[in-house]
């Protein structure tokens, strides 16, 4: 059917008179197209089972041999939509009836009268248009609610997936997807802390875009074969992933879906720079069952670390590469590698630090499973931290304990793991250095009374201060007392209000002015403190000077 035109078949058994109305036709402009004229009923059915012909507009007589007009109309209402007009040389009202009630727009006698007909073309035309419209704004809102759904399940998927413990009160949006068949998968940049060196955020971000919609048009590429038979959902998940959710009633989810990966997974190598992994669900029909069925994807990408890269991980690719593992190190070897490096901190020997770590890391990479790497890398971390605390308590740590959380976290294989392990590993080496060469104590108290004053009409925390001279907030505390004989708190009041003093006795400032000058945000509570340090309140003092 031409776009914008609208078509019409002719059903007569008189040639004559068919040719006559495919003239009448033909005659009332471009905008109506012949699509077929036929001389039986029969052959117009056999083409409309077929697929073969599509139609706006019925003209058919209602007298023909084996099948007539009226049956004509009722069978086709049954496969097709469209309009009719009923052609006949009888006036007959019982057929004027019945034609009218299986949907006859209306009923012409022959001989054709051109005006009628005219007119009746017309208000078909008019008609036509109307429903076409209608049709348009059905669509229009079918797409805008199905776009509307797709949001809310992807906002719905997204906060499952993202959020580590959630309620099973809070999964019963589940239940408004369709029920069958579902496979999750988990595609993961690979290297991401190693292209972080090589490209800049932008740039690897705007790759990661050219991958999601890598993956997009392959998804798509999946539900045209599957004729609509399969539903896909996409979202993005942390550092450079993505999730996917597919589902399917009738459709193989598992061949298939282990091919589409493979494709994901080779296309983005292709036209991108990057490469990633990809970890996938056996069938499930549960969507509760998301949050295990995440954190085992999650499990599965691990084994990068041991693995590498550009890999598809499945439960029966997993269990294949454990059994071909070699058997690895004790425990106690990897435990007695980390005593090592402790040791080589605590005599200070930089090259033998280096070597220690290096042999860590090998003992680390011969493990067998991620959940072992990240074990003894946390134990190494806090093993590290604690040395640093019985060492060197003047250290603020808080960082470094930070850092060690996010050390397997930042990196997906162990070639990125090594790298950041050593970065982490030289912070601690440069912290203890500077703590070791420096006769600090008394150096970093006149540093923060120094910060103190510069910053006395500002807000102050001890975080603050303790960080302005790289110092653990409870031992500062505790060295500022010993060394000056009063708190912190007494010192900053001190200092303010004795600044407070100066600018009452000099300026031409109102108490309130003052207060704000000193840091006091409250000119009440700023006179209360005034008057216990002073014995008077500020205003009672400044009308004494003047």
């Amino acid at each position: 059917m031409t776009a914008g035109k609208m078509s019409v078949v002719i059903v007569d058994d008189e040639n004559r008179i068919r040719r006559g109305i495919e003239r009448l036709v033909r005659a009332h402009g471009d905008i109506w197209n012949i699509s077929g004229s036929f001389g039986t009923a029969t052959e117009l059915i056999s083409s409309c089972q077929q697929g073969k012909i599509q139609f706006d507009l019925l003209i058919t007589d209602i007298r023909m041999p084996k099948i007539d007009g009226l049956t004509l109309i009722k069978e086709l209402k049954q496969v097709a939509i469209f309009h009719s007009i009923i052609i006949s040389g009888y006036d007959d009202f019982s057929y004027l009836q019945t034609a009218i009630r299986e949907g006859a727009i209306d009923y012409l006698l022959k001989p054709v009268d051109r005006d009628e007909f005219a007119a009746l073309l017309k208000k078909t035309q008019h008609l036509i248009e109307k429903k076409r419209l209608e049709e348009k704004e059905i669509m229009r809102l079918k797409q805008a609610t199905a776009r509307l759904t797709y949001a809310k399940q992807i906002q719905c998927l997204s906060s499952i997936v993202l959020e580590q413990e959630a309620d099973i009160s809070s999964l019963e949006w589940t239940k408004d997807f369709p029920k069958g068949n579902y496979r999750l998968f988990y595609v993961s940049t690979d290297n991401v802390y190693s292209e972080n060196k090589i490209m800049a955020c932008e740039e690897l971000t705007t790759w990661s875009f050219a991958a999601e919609n890598i993956m997009k048009e392959l998804l798509a590429k999946w539900e045209r074969e599957e004729k609509q038979q399969i539903k896909s959902w996409i979202w993005r998940g942390k550092q450079f992933s993505n999730w996917i959710l597919v589902y399917g009633y009738t459709s193989d989810l598992t061949e298939k879906g282990d091919e589409t990966a493979l494709c994901i997974k080779e296309k983005i190598q292709y036209f991108t720079p990057l490469t990633v992994s990809v970890s996938i669900s056996d069938l499930f029909c549960d969507l509760s069952l998301l949050p295990v069925i995440r954190n085992d994807l999650l499990k599965w990408m691990q084994y990068r670390f041991i693995y590498g890269g550009n890999k598809l991980f499945y439960p029966a690719v997993v269990n294949e590469m454990l059994k071909q593992r070699k058997k690895t190190d004790s425990p106690k070897a990897v435990d007695q590698a980390i005593a090592t490096f402790i040791h080589a901190l605590e005599k200070w020997q930089e090259e033998e630090i280096k070597r220690q770590l290096n042999l860590f890391f090998e003992k680390l990479k011969a493990l067998k499973s991620p959940e072992e790497i990240q074990y003894f890398l946390q134990s190494f971390c806090v093993q590290v931290v604690h040395y640093l605390i019985k060492r060197f308590p003047s250290i603020d740590n808080s960082q470094f304990i930070q850092d060690s959380f996010l050390l397997s976290k930042k990196s997906t294989t162990l070639y990125d793991l090594k790298d950041i392990l050593n970065n982490w590993v030289d912070a601690v080496v440069k912290k203890i250095k500077a703590a070791a060469d420096s006769n600090q104590s008394m150096d970093q108290l006149e540093t923060a009374k120094k910060w103190i004053e510069e910053h006395i009409g500002k807000r102050i925390t001890i975080e603050k201060i303790a960080r302005a001279v790289y110092m653990n907030p409870t031992y500062f505390c505790e060295q500022f007392k010993a060394e000056t004989g009063e708190t912190v708190l007494d010192y900053v009041t001190r200092v303010r209000l004795q600044k407070a003093k100066e600018l009452l006795l000099t300026g031409n400032f109102k108490v309130y002015e003052v207060a704000e000058q000193v840091g006091y945000s409250d000119p009440k509570y700023f006179s209360k403190l005034y008057k216990k340090y002073y014995g008077k309140l500020p205003s009672a003092y400044k009308e004494r000077v003047y």
